[in-house]
């Protein structure tokens, strides 16, 4: 295996780790009946967004929190459909670099005068 695909295959695998890593995580109003949603960017898996910050995300012009037992129903998750076509599209993109790259290298190889 030559020096760039590695490269190829180590960029990928670094950006899927990190990825999953820090996803994307969004959070829903349990009282709208999913129709009050948002998302609330990358964070480290281990440190997931607060309730108070997912609230505040959702509404970012209300004055006060809620009491403490309308903000407990506020829940920070991994958005896993946005994580899934993150991922996908980055195995893609790796992927077609390498075929391009393979391909370019016959390519290349069938037109070289050795």
């Amino acid at each position: 295996m030559k020096t760039i695909e590695r490269a190829i295959l180590t960029a990928t695998a670094i950006t899927l780790l990190l990825l999953f890593l820090y996803p994307p995580f969004m959070c829903i109003d349990p009282e709208s009946r999913g129709q009050v949603h948002g998302t609330l960017g990358h964070h480290a898996i281990w440190e997931a967004p607060t309730t108070e910050y997912a609230f505040r995300a959702l509404y970012p012009n209300a004055q006060e929190l809620p009491n403490a037992e309308r903000l407990a129903g506020f829940e920070a998750r991994i958005n896993r459909i946005r994580l899934t076509i993150y991922a996908l599209t980055v195995a893609l993109i790796g992927s077609l670099a390498l075929s391009m790259l393979r391909r370019f290298a016959c390519r290349n190889k069938r037109t070289s005068k050795y």
